[in-house]
């Protein structure tokens, strides 16, 4: 059976007959045998011993009663037999009956909520066993702040303990239902151990330090004297300061906060100094403060302070942390240390400002003239820690044999049957566990914080949803801090000023906020598992279902995190054998791993991957898939990329990988995508590769190939069914000693625009040669005999631009079964498209006749129209493409275009009846007359062609063609007029 919170303790009890119990004290008293069925406190019932002898099957605390017990002796039995355990054949328990917020109940250890059976005359089945209900509807204080402290005596001394490490809560019951409060004093220990358990509205708190601030451990902390080897005058500067040895860190780019005070009386000047680089001061400003009135204390406290969105409710979290340091104490021959941080130096973080009676120093810098004396070196003694920031209350190296599941201050719980935590809250603790492998419910609205975490979670339906779960984000510092404090003195023998030196260098690496980690997750779930929370898994990731989504959140509805997000922070997390039944990825938050991470097999290939997020592989990455569909970042990290799939979509998307890139599939569209790859590009693409003739897609390949000698570059073995990229720029980079080799599968179509269409053509092709002619190379070659390249723009960069005394690019070795062809060249930002015509043995070819994105520019004619045309031809210094006299670099019209062809349409009777098609040409132009009987028909019919006759150059001149009229249809007429260049 799985509870509901509407459940009330008499409903679990069923009918009972009681034994009510009015005000009074309990005393020890021994159980012979088991008494009434019920025990029902409605009044205050308080022990001192602690050995209240309960003997009934149900117990009940009424709303309003309290029920409270206070060890006054030593608990030395260990933590189960330390908690109060005072009932015997009890196997209902009920706080607070009926009424929210009902019944207190309290010991300073905590208490033990089972079945005990005791020895009667020696005889019978003594021990604890599972019981049947427990049930809290009001609160349960297991050694808190305000419960009655315990004293503890040792020899002849008497140690004060208010929240005891090893006071906490266990239940251990077939039901357990709790819409009450359950509180555990700071470090101790809380067991829910059941076959149902419903915390729904309930809360579950530690009263750990960790609710509202940091802890701090002490990583390194020592005390000693300064050797000679440090100087003050050299050492101590405006913007660079370092401590001694043997613990030696240097300062660079820091800011001098400095504070004198005179004394005239004694002629001695004191000058405190604060040091400070702080490595994150972007994010967390650092202020310094010194204490008034207490000149020769010499305290100084550094602020800092650091705001970080807070998704759940959409507002902005301030942190403080301070760090105070006392000058004098630093130097003491009593100096010790506390918890491995010398106790000159005080940490300490707050939800508000801590600087009440403290003197902010702004001014930063050396007065003119000042320096820190004496040129030699000093002797006196320094303190020096450094401390890391924590989550946790306590240390966890301090955990039995450095486990998490042996840490002071946790929680577990667990469920055989059914776990439901909605609308609960679970805080304070330094670790929780949370174990239900069977059913796992929750509504979203929970509210569980902590640094460290195991869950198991399943579902018995198929679907499983982790959704505002986990906190990703704890308001607690995480980060280190360096300090180290001196003082000396030194008198100046010309003013006789005595100066007294205190300094303190700080350098500071911090959050305001620490990442929650999960050491692991384990998900239950046969088909569909949904993930909305930040998840920073350290050790195990097991999800058992055919789908997966991870989803993104809205900001202040009360999400925990902004989206989801599954980070395997562990080289031996491999993707696959974590989710090893996974068919269907969608990733709308974040993946990142560390290890090469495999998505599908060839075998058994992902039905679909579904990116709009971000994917973070460190090692590489293999995807195989049906359907692969990225419009998010996809990062291979230092290792590669290789894509297997049927349809390849990236859309409005980053992809990069330092290592290779290939892509094999049926389809491939890009569109609006920046590819970056440290080395090769291999494209094998068998029906359709299209960038949809957008302008935006930017890829770059080589910059990984330092050294290599010879390296694969961009490389498509087969020319897909259909395919362009003309809106496509793509960057070849050839670093010093390394020859790059292009492998390329396009038609050679000859010195035609056709050749720019479904011809796998470039938009812009960009070669970076950055290294030396000859050891920097690019070698280009066909995949077939007679292959091509076809570009709108060729853009030739550094070691790329070198050329022979013919014009030859002499770092390009272009193979004999390849041509290039170019609607435009850029050499240093000029065109040599006509220049480089025919070079490198014929390889390379100038197509002047293709205007493209990239090789296009804009002409206004009069009166006032725009024509695009080839750029490189229209700034031919040598060339007259209108035959008029005037190259086209000084022609202000140096095309025919359509709008100057003045074509007319006439009928005629002479020399027959005859259409007469009259037009303006040029010199030297080919003109060709073409129609159709039918503009549905597929192909044009040439009527007749011939050239302009002389002059060359020459001016414009009207012709015409007539055609006899054929009364048995339509005709259709075009006009092509062909410059010669």
């Amino acid at each position: 059976m799985q509870l509901k919170s509407s459940i009330t303790a008499r409903a679990l009890l069923g009918a009972i007959s009681s034994v009510v119990l009015g005000i009074g004290l309990l005393g020890s008293q021994g159980v012979q045998a088991q008494g009434a069925d019920t025990f029902e406190n409605n009044g205050n019932f308080t022990s001192g011993s602690g050995s209240a002898g309960i003997n009934a099957t149900n117990f009940i605390n009424d709303y309003g009663a309290t029920f409270s017990v206070n060890f006054t002796n030593s608990i030395s039995q260990g933590w189960l037999n330390g908690l109060y355990s005072g009932w015997y054949y009890t196997k209902n328990f009920s706080n607070g009956v009926d009424q929210v917020g009902g019944g207190l109940m309290e010991c300073n250890t905590g208490f033990r909520f089972d079945t005990q059976y005791p020895f009667v005359n020696g005889q019978g089945a003594a021990g604890h066993f599972q019981a049947g209900n427990f049930y809290n509807n009001g609160n349960i204080n297991c050694g808190v702040s305000g419960n009655t402290f315990l004293f503890f005596t040792i020899g002849s001394f008497t140690i004060f303990s208010g929240n005891l490490n090893n006071a906490g809560i266990y239940v251990y019951a077939t039901n357990i239902l709790n819409p009450g409060t359950i509180r555990v004093g700071q470090n101790g220990l809380g067991k829910l151990i059941g076959q149902n358990v419903d915390l729904t509205r309930g809360t579950v708190v530690m009263d750990n330090a960790n609710l509202t601030s940091s802890g701090f451990s002490g990583q390194v902390g020592t005390f000693g004297l300064n050797t000679n080897a440090w100087f003050p005058t050299s050492q101590l500067l405006p913007n660079q300061a370092s401590s001694s040895l043997p613990y030696s860190f240097t300062l660079n780019n820091s800011l001098a906060y400095l504070n004198f005070v005179t004394n005239n009386a004694t002629s001695n000047i004191v000058v405190r100094a604060v040091f400070i680089s702080n490595l994150s001061s972007n994010t967390t400003p650092a202020r310094v403060y010194f204490q008034n009135g207490l000149l020769f204390d010499g305290s100084a406290t550094v602020e800092w302070s650091g705001s970080f969105l807070n998704s759940y409710d959409g507002t902005y979290t301030t942190n403080y942390l301070y760090l105070s340091n006392n000058y004098l104490r630093s130097v003491a021959t009593n100096l010790s240390l506390f918890n491995n941080i010398p106790d000159n130096f005080t940490f300490q973080s707050s939800g508000v400002p801590l600087t009440s009676g403290l003197t902010e120093t702004t001014n930063t810098g050396f007065p003119p003239g000042f320096t820190y004396n004496p040129a030699s070196g000093i002797t006196n003694r320094y303190s020096y820690a450094l401390v890391k920031a924590i989550a946790t209350s306590v240390d966890t190296n301090t955990a039995f044999q450095g486990l998490l599941t042996n840490l002071t201050g946790r929680v577990e719980i667990t469920a055989s049957n059914a776990l439901n935590l909605s609308l609960s809250t679970i805080t304070g603790m330094n670790y929780l566990q949370l174990n239900s492998r069977n059913q796992y419910d929750n509504d979203g609205n929970s509210r569980i914080l902590a640094p460290y975490s195991d869950s198991y979670l399943g579902s018995t339906n198929g679907n499983l949803t982790v959704s505002n779960l986990f906190g990703s984000i704890i308001p607690s510092w995480s980060g280190t801090i360096q300090a180290w404090s001196t003082q000396w003195t030194n008198t100046d023998a010309t003013s006789g000023y005595s100066f007294d030196y205190r300094v303190m260098l700080v350098q500071s690496s911090l959050l305001p906020y620490t990442l929650s980690q999960q050491q692991d997750f384990v998900l239950y779930s046969s088909n569909n598992a949904v993930i909305s929370d930040a998840l920073n898994i350290s050790r195990t990731l097991s999800i058992n279902a055919t789908n997966l989504l991870i989803t993104t959140n809205e900001v202040g509805n009360g999400a925990y995190s902004f989206q989801g997000e599954l980070n395997l922070n562990s080289s031996g997390m491999a993707w696959a054998n974590c989710l090893p039944r996974l068919r269907v990825l969608t990733n709308n938050g974040a993946i990142r791993t560390l290890p090469l991470a495999n998505y599908g097999s060839a075998a058994t290939p992902y039905y679909a991957f579904i990116n709009t997020g971000i994917v973070t592989n460190a090692a590489g990455a293999n995807v195989y898939a049906n359907n692969f569909v990225t419009s998010g970042n996809f990062s291979a990290g230092n290792g590669s990329l290789q894509l297997q799939a049927q349809t390849v979509s990236m859309t409005n998307g980053v992809v990069s990988a330092a290592g290779i890139f290939k892509t094999t599939s049926d389809s491939l569209i890009v569109t609006n995508t920046t590819i970056t790859v440290g080395k090769s590009m291999t494209i094998i693409v068998t029906n359709l590769l299209t960038d949809g003739g957008t302008t935006n897609n930017f890829w770059s390949l080589g910059t990984s190939n330092v050294g290599s000698g010879f390296s694969a570059g961009l490389v498509m073995p087969i020319k897909p069914t259909v395919a362009d990229l003309l809106g496509t720029t793509i960057s070849s980079v050839a670093v010093s000693g390394t020859l790059v080799t292009h492998v390329w599968a396009g038609s050679d179509r000859g010195v035609t625009a056709t050749g720019f269409s479904n011809n796998a053509a470039i938009g812009q092709l960009v070669l970076d040669g950055q290294g030396s002619v000859p050891r920097t190379l690019f070698g280009i070659g066909g995949a077939a005999p007679n292959s091509a390249i076809y570009v709108d723009k060729l853009v030739l960069l550094n070691s790329a631009t070198n050329v022979d005394g013919s014009y030859n690019l002499t770092s390009l070795n272009i193979s004999n079964n390849l041509i290039i062809y170019y609607a435009q060249a850029i050499i240093n930002g000029q065109t040599v498209a006509e220049k480089i015509n025919h070079k490198n043995n014929d390889h390379l070819r100038w197509i002047s006749s293709y205007v493209g994105f990239f090789s296009g520019t804009n002409l206004v004619y009069p009166p006032g129209v725009t024509n695009y045309v080839n750029a490189a031809l229209a700034a031919s210094t040598t060339i007259d493409s209108d035959g008029d006299g005037i190259v086209n670099a000084d022609d202000p019209t140096p095309f025919l275009v359509p709008a100057l062809l003045k074509f007319n349409f006439a009928v005629t009777n002479l020399p027959t009846k005859s259409f007469k098609l009259t037009w303006t040409t040029i010199p030297g132009a080919t003109n060709v007359v073409q129609y159709k009987t039918n503009l549905l028909s597929a192909n044009w019919l040439t009527l007749t062609n011939f050239k302009t006759p002389p002059p060359y150059p020459g001016p414009a001149t009207n012709v015409s063609v007539f055609d006899p009229i054929n009364t048995s249809g339509t005709k259709f007429y075009r006009i092509l007029v062909q410059p010669l260049m």
